[in-house]
């Protein structure tokens, strides 16, 4: 009798080994499949951020080329737009 109780206690821990193990499989492949989203993400995010800067530069550039404006020009330029005021060059 004793036996025959082990052995279906053995073939239950078997069996629960065994499920215990395919979780730990997926649970491991749903990890590694997230990370890669999130990375996948992050590239494309940087990517867009990176085409918009470029894009919204590419005609401030060209303005500063064909106007003359110096760096320090250009720099309260930019933190005046960034405040929302707007700064027009007076010649003297």
């Amino acid at each position: 009798m004793e036996v025959i109780v082990s052995a279906i206690i053995q073939k239950r821990l078997k069996k629960e080994k065994k499920a215990k193990r395919k979780l730990q499989e997926a649970l491991e492949f749903e990890t590694k499949r997230r990370e890669q989203a999130e990375q996948t993400l992050k590239q494309a995010a940087s990517t867009d951020n990176l085409r918009v800067l470029n894009d919204s530069l590419t005609p401030e550039i060209e303005a500063d080329r064909s106007g003359g404006r110096t760096d320090a020009e250009r720099t309260i330029q930019a933190l005046l737009r960034r405040s929302g005021c707007h700064y027009t060059k007076i010649s003297l």
